[in-house]
C-alpha cells in the first residue's frame, strides 16, 4: 500500500480536530494535484480538482452533498466574515457565501469547490498562525474561534469522507448480507474482490451478522468495488442497507498471508453483543448456506 494512503488513513482514523482532517485531505491533493514548481498556488490546484471531478461525472455529487449540510448554511452567512489573519483578507469568505447564494436560490454555483475548500484553507492558515481555542480570558476571540471550527469541521470531514470513497478506498469490505444485496437491488455491476480480511470478531445476530473490532481475530469476507461514477452511489445505498446499528469505518484490508493491501470501508456494530455468539472461524454463513449443510 502506497505511502500517502497510509497517511491518509492516519489522519483520518484518529482526527478529532481541524488539523487532522485537513492533513487527510492535504495528503490527497499534494499526491495527485502536486505542486508543479511554478505558480501552482492551492487555489489552482483545486480548479484542477474540481475539474477532475466534472470529468469523472462526480462533480455535482460531491458539491451538492457539501453544501446540503446545514453547517454549510450556516458558514455562509457567519459574520463577520472569516479573513485571513496576515492580511485580513475576507474575499475567500465572500466568495463562497456568494455561490452558497446561488445554490440556495435554485442555480447554479460558478466554482462550488473551489470556494469552499479554498475558504476551509484559510482557517487552515490561520489554524498554523495562532487560530486557537483560547483561554477564558479572551472569551470573545475564544467564542468565534469556536464557532468558526464547529461548522468548518464536519464540511471538512465530509469531505474527507467523500475523496476517500472515491479515491481511496478499494471499495465496501462484505462480511454478510451486502454481497446478495448489492446483486439484486442495484442497477449497476459489482465486483467481487476475494480473499480478504480484516482484523476483529464476527457475531451470528440470527438474521444477519455483526463485525467487532480488535487487534486479535480475523474476519473473513470480499470487497465490493464499482465503476467509479458509481462509487458515491453504492456506499450510500450500502449505508442504507446497515441501518443505524451499524457505523461505517475505514480500516486495513489484508491477504491470506497477512499482508496490509488495500483500504476499505467496514460496518462495525455499535454495541458489544453476546460473546456466546461469537463466530470462531471468522465466516458468515447464510441461512441458505446453512440449509444446504443441514441437508
Amino acid at each position: 500500500m502506497e505511502g500517502y494512503l497510509k497517511l491518509i488513513y492516519q489522519n483520518y482514523t484518529s482526527a478529532t480536530r481541524f488539523e487532522e482532517y485537513w492533513f487527510a485531505f492535504e495528503n490527497y491533493l499534494d499526491h495527485h494535484f502536486p505542486n508543479d514548481g511554478t505558480d501552482d498556488s492551492v487555489r489552482k490546484r483545486l480548479q484542477r480538482f474540481e475539474d477532475h471531478l466534472k470529468q469523472i461525472l462526480v462533480h455535482e455529487l460531491f458539491w451538492e452533498r457539501l453544501y446540503r449540510l446545514p453547517e454549510a448554511n450556516e458558514l455562509a452567512e457567519l459574520q463577520p466574515r472569516v479573513f485571513r489573519e496576515i492580511n485580513k483578507d475576507t474575499s475567500a469568505h465572500e466568495a463562497f457565501a456568494s455561490d452558497y447564494s446561488r445554490f440556495a436560490r435554485g442555480q447554479k454555483p460558478k466554482e462550488p469547490l473551489v470556494r469552499l475548500i479554498n475558504l476551509l484553507y484559510t482557517v487552515r492558515c490561520n489554524s498554523q498562525h495562532g487560530q486557537k481555542i483560547l483561554p477564558e480570558e479572551w472569551e470573545d476571540i475564544r467564542k468565534r474561534n469556536e464557532q468558526v471550527f464547529s461548522l468548518t469541521v464536519p464540511l471538512l470531514s465530509h469531505l474527507d469522507e467523500l475523496i476517500i470513497t472515491q479515491f481511496v478506498v478499494l471499495g465496501v469490505f462484505s462480511y454478510g448480507i451486502l454481497k446478495e444485496a448489492s446483486d439484486d437491488d442495484l442497477s449497476f455491476r459489482v465486483e467481487r474482490h476475494e480473499d480478504l480480511k480484516i482484523k476483529g470478531h464476527l457475531y451470528d445476530m440470527g438474521r444477519f451478522p455483526a463485525w467487532r473490532y480488535n487487534t486479535w481475530g480475523w474476519v473473513n469476507g470480499c470487497v465490493l468495488r464499482t465503476l467509479s461514477q458509481f462509487r458515491l452511489k453504492h456506499v450510500s445505498f450500502c449505508d442504507n442497507v446497515e441501518g443505524d446499528q451499524f457505523k461505517r469505518r475505514l480500516v486495513l484490508a489484508y491477504n491470506q498471508t497477512n499482508d496490509a493491501q488495500h483500504l476499505v470501508w467496514a460496518y462495525h456494530f455499535a454495541s458489544e453483543p453476546d460473546f456466546r455468539t461469537k463466530i470462531k472461524d471468522g465466516v458468515w454463513r447464510s441461512f441458505n448456506n446453512r440449509d444446504a449443510d443441514d441437508a
